[in-house]
């Protein structure tokens, strides 16, 4: 098994912390990562968000969440990055949804997006939701495509004011 999709464990670190530098390289927004990219301490950021999975160990802010990684056995080379949140909250019912992603920009179009989103999707099922909700910036065709070959269903298309953005509501039923 050379590509994995996992929950992110301490020795990972090094591979994130390059895969935090594609992104910083790429000056692209590194979704799904809870707040990696503006972690200062990835030690600490790791810390953060294995607490975050346990309910009774967040803030009022925040919902539990699961960090996974997509990785590449061979290369030690992190491909995406997802966080399953196992809640919502107002923000995320409008904005960001149950699942949150990235793909490293040199793996991209590659397929590994719908790959990883697929093991996400049982994940969840596993965590006991029957549906979840998944938004994406309207203008992103290849967020878009993964959704949609995931079985998503577009329920509206909002306009975020805050992020001057137009996005897409999909939900996904769990089979």
């Amino acid at each position: 098994m050379q590509k994995e999709f996992r929950k992110m464990v301490y020795n990972d670190l090094p591979a994130i912390k390059k895969y935090k530098e594609e992104f910083i390289k790429s000056e692209e927004n590194m979704d799904g990562t809870g707040g990696l990219s503006a972690a200062v301490n990835i030690e600490e950021w790791f810390c953060r968000s294995v607490e975050n999975e346990n309910e009774n160990s967040i803030s009022d802010k925040l919902v539990p969440a699961i960090q996974y990684i997509y990785i590449d056995h061979s290369t030690n080379k992190i491909i995406g990055m997802l966080q399953l949140r196992l809640k919502l909250n107002q923000y995320l019912t409008s904005i960001g949804g149950h699942i949150g992603y990235s793909i490293n920009p040199t793996e991209r179009k590659k397929g590994y997006g719908k790959q990883m989103l697929k093991q996400a999707l049982i994940e969840a099922k596993k965590q006991g939701l029957e549906k979840v909700l998944l938004t994406c910036d309207s203008d992103n065709q290849g967020s878009r495509k993964i959704i949609e070959s995931n079985r998503g269903i577009l329920e509206e298309t909002i306009f975020n004011e805050e992020r001057a953005k137009t996005i897409n509501r999909y939900w996904i039923y769990l089979e």
